[in-house]
This record gives structure tokens, C-alpha cells and sequence, in this order.
């Protein structure tokens, strides 16, 4: 079963197989993959990050899942003694403190067994993924709202705010917790917790009491055998039906059991069939984790169903594999972030097939519209797409030559100079030097004047 689940920043899923944390790159300061190698280092805190990858658009990390670990929510009614030994583990995170790693302390980050060991799943790089505020006094926050929510039925989503008094309780921990302006504070505190209550003594004249009861006990059991073969007598009184109106009933019966019997024949098979199809994408995604996109694409591909995570992780392969088959493959499964990806792709492949894959993506997404639009030749469709890309550079490119094609070099000249394009400089002035020794309406003296100007900007333009 795959489990999604926002945190701060990013997302986690959980397929029971593989931990993903995913975050969009513009949230990071993210140069270079490379600069995520680090996040590979073994830590005993932390589950083990196997595979990282990157497009324009996001990163993810992919964490090797231990099955004895769940989430933080199924030991909220946990015994006193284990929720004291996963508060206290939570508590050690602050060790992150002044090192270059960093955490979401948040209920779906935390993973605990049944006798209360902690680990955590995301674990980022404090110059690279910056959102994360890292520090005592946030942490400290932080690691009050997960206590509050381990110790208390009160949703996460309740337990807001740096302030915390706004939760109503009268009980002592929550009151501690709330209290508390310091991680020692709460760290001595679940140290010297009393999980097991005492035992109140037996006094002496109970046990003496107790001592005569036996006779009591006797008359008492009568009672019970008395009302027992009452209740058996009565029973089988009721159940004595006729003859006739148990036959109908069983016939009832039978007709009901076999169509029952065929719903869970179906039921069965489609058990069966995501059974395999989950033994399927978890090896999938075990090729993916040890980088072997060849073995990882059949894999996916042979499984009858795909959740949404699947696809998108079998996109990425695609993606990878970069070539005319796989992209376009691609293109039908892949979410609008990805189609941007895959067709910038299939462009640079600058083949006739790719433009068929392209004009193949059914999408709404402006930066594939402009790219079907280039392959159609549709010009005027160019332009008007650009007004909703105008920041996009491979929007602008194609809007400049899109204004050569109708003739309008002044308008490709302004954009050919915002994206410092030489060579696109010179095809709008020679364009322009064109439709000056074509215009009518010209002498042939201000004609001459006209492409001077322009041979003397061409002059400049190549320097």
C-alpha cells in the first residue's frame, strides 16, 4: 500500500518497500547532484539513502525501507515505557545541531519499532536544502508539537503555532511539555518518568475477609448453573422451526452463497493480481535504487496497474534511457512537470519521429503547446503563447524566429538581444535588410540610408 504524506517542505511516500522524499529543486539551492553525495553516508539515526535523482523541476531521495519500522502514528497508544523511550530518541536529534545535516523532525518522518527504537527517513544538507530552519529554537518547537501529538489523541494538524498554550489539558506531561523552554528540561524529564504504577498493599483484615467468601461463592454458582441450562432449554425451544420454512430458507441460502461465492472469486483474483503486481514494482524499484534503469523498465512495465508514484518513478527511466522509444513512452504517463522535461528531450533529438512524439502529447501545458506549435510551423500560435512564457528562454527563442517567419525582424531583434543570441541578432537584421530592398515605398535613397543602418549594426553585431 503506497502512503503519501506533506511534510513542511516536500513530500513523503511510502510504498513499504521504499521511503521517497521528494522536494521541488526551486526550493533548494541544489548546483550539482554530486553535491548530494554526502546524504549517502551511513547514520544509525537515519534509514539508509540508496538513490538520488534530479531534473530541472525536483529532486529525490530514495531510502531503503525496514519493514520492522512504522510510522510514529501506529504507537500513539503504546505502553508509557515505550512512548517514554521514543520521546527521549527524539529528543538525541538535537546532535544535527552545528554539523551540515539537517532534518524534518515531523510524525511521517518518524519511524519507530514495537520495543521504541526511533529512525528518521529524510535527512537533507543544511546549505542545500535551506528551507528546513535547522536551529534550537525551531527544533525545540518542532520536537514539543511531535510529544504533544505521541502523548495526546489531539491531530497533528492541531498542535500549530510557536505557542502552544492554547491546548487545553490537565494532564502532567502534556502540561510538562508544553511548559518546557528547553530540550534539557524535557530530556531530564522522560529520564525520571514513572512508567509502571505502585502496588497498593494488602491490608491484613481484607485477607481475612476474603478468607470466608467461599461459602458464598458456593450458593453464588448454583445461581449461575441454574440460569445457564434456563438460557439452553429456552435456546433449543427457538430454534426448533418447521420442516417446510427451513427448506425455503436454506434454498434462500444457497442461491445467495453462490453468487457470493463468485463475487469473491473475482475479489480473489484481483487480490491476486495486485499481489504480483506489488511483488513487481518493489523489485522495480530495488533496480531503480542500484541504478540499473534497463532491468527497471521491463519490471514496471509488466505490472497490469501502476499507482501514481510508479508512473512517475517509470517516467524518470524513461527519461534516463533518453531514447525516441522511451520518451515517447514517456509522454503518455508522464505528469505535467515531467512533459516539460521529456519534451525539451525529444526536441534536441532533431529528428522527424521525434516531432511525430511530440504532436503525440496530449497536454495542456504551455511549454509543450509552443513546442507542437514550432513543429506545425503555426507562428501566430508562437506569439501567443510567449505572452505566458515570456521568463522562459526556449519560449523566447522560438517567438524571435517565429517573428522572422512573419516578417517582423524588430520584434525578433528585441528578443534576440535580451537573450544575447548573436546568431539570432543577425537573422533578424538580415531579415530586416530584406524587407528594406523589398519595400516599395521607398526611393532608392532611403533605401541605400536604411541598409546602411543596418549593415553598420550587422558590422557591430560581429565584432
Amino acid at each position: 500500500m503506497t502512503e503519501k504524506a506533506p511534510l513542511q517542505y516536500g513530500e513523503i511516500t511510502d510504498n513499504e518497500e521504499v521511503i521517497i522524499y521528494e522536494i521541488a529543486k526551486e526550493q533548494t539551492n541544489l548546483v550539482d547532484i554530486e553535491q548530494l553525495d554526502e546524504l549517502k553516508r551511513k547514520d544509525v539515526f537515519f534509514f539508509e539513502c540508496q538513490h538520488i535523482l534530479a531534473d530541472e523541476t525536483s529532486i529525490r531521495l530514495y531510502y531503503k525501507r525496514n519493514k520492522a519500522y512504522q510510522k510514529l502514528k501506529h504507537y500513539r497508544n503504546s505502553s508509557k515505557e515505550v512512548k517514554r523511550q521514543i520521546a527521549l530518541q527524539i529528543l538525541s536529534i538535537d546532535r544535527l545541531i552545528g554539523t551540515q545535516y539537517t532534518t524534518l523532525v515531523h510524525p511521517d518522518n518518524i519511524y519507530v519499532t514495537s520495543d521504541g527504537d526511533v529512525k528518521f527517513a529524510f535527512r537533507g544538507i543544511r546549505s542545500i536544502f535551506v528551507q528546513e530552519r535547522f536551529n534550537m529554537e525551531q527544533l525545540l518547537i518542532d520536537q514539543k508539537r511531535v510529544l504533544l501529538y505521541l502523548f495526546s489523541t489531539y491531530a497533528y494538524d492541531e498542535i500549530t503555532g510557536n505557542d502552544l498554550n492554547h491546548i487545553k489539558t490537565s494532564e502532567p506531561i502534556l502540561t510538562t511539555i508544553i511548559n518546557a523552554n528547553s530540550m534539557v528540561i524535557l530530556s531530564s524529564f522522560f529520564k525520571k518518568m514513572e512508567t509502571a504504577p505502585k502496588q497498593a498493599a494488602v491490608k491484613p483484615a481484607a485477607i481475612k475477609k476474603n478468607a470466608k467468601t467461599p461459602k458464598k461463592n458456593v450458593s453464588l454458582l448454583s445461581g449461575i448453573l441454574v440460569g445457564v441450562i434456563i438460557g439452553l432449554l429456552s435456546m433449543y425451544v427457538l430454534k426448533v422451526m418447521p420442516l417446510t420454512e427451513a427448506s425455503t430458507a436454506m434454498a434462500n441460502e444457497n442461491e445467495e452463497i453462490g453468487k457470493n461465492e463468485a463475487q469473491l472469486i473475482e475479489e480473489n483474483k484481483a487480490l491476486e493480481a495486485s499481489l504480483t503486481d506489488l511483488h513487481t514494482v518493489t523489485k522495480a524499484y530495488r533496480e531503480v535504487i542500484a541504478g540499473n534503469t534497463e532491468e527497471a523498465i521491463p519490471l514496471f512495465e509488466s505490472a497490469e496497474a501502476l499507482d501514481e508514484t510508479a508512473k512517475q518513478t517509470l517516467t524518470e527511466q524513461y527519461i534516463v534511457q533518453n531514447s525516441l522509444e522511451s520518451l515517447s513512452k514517456a509522454a503518455k504517463i508522464g505528469s505535467d512537470e515531467q512533459q516539460k522535461v521529456i519534451v525539451r528531450k525529444l526536441n534536441e533529438l532533431n529528428k522527424k519521429e521525434a516531432n511525430q512524439a511530440i504532436l503525440s502529447i496530449d497536454s495542456n501545458v504551455p511549454e509543450v503547446k509552443i513546442e507542437q506549435a514550432w513543429v506545425k510551423k503555426d507562428y501566430n500560435e508562437i506569439i501567443n503563447l510567449y505572452s505566458e512564457l515570456v521568463d522562459n528562454p526556449r519560449a523566447k527563442v522560438l517567438a524571435a524566429n517565429s517573428y522572422i517567419h512573419l516578417d517582423k525582424p524588430k520584434e525578433a531583434k528585441t528578443l534576440a538581444y535580451e537573450l544575447k543570441d548573436k546568431k539570432l541578432q543577425l537573422a533578424s537584421l538580415n531579415k530586416e535588410k530584406e524587407l528594406a530592398n523589398a519595400n516599395k515605398k521607398l526611393n532608392a535613397e532611403q533605401r541605400k540610408e536604411a541598409i546602411s543602418k543596418i549593415d553598420e549594426e550587422i558590422s557591430k553585431v560581429n565584432k
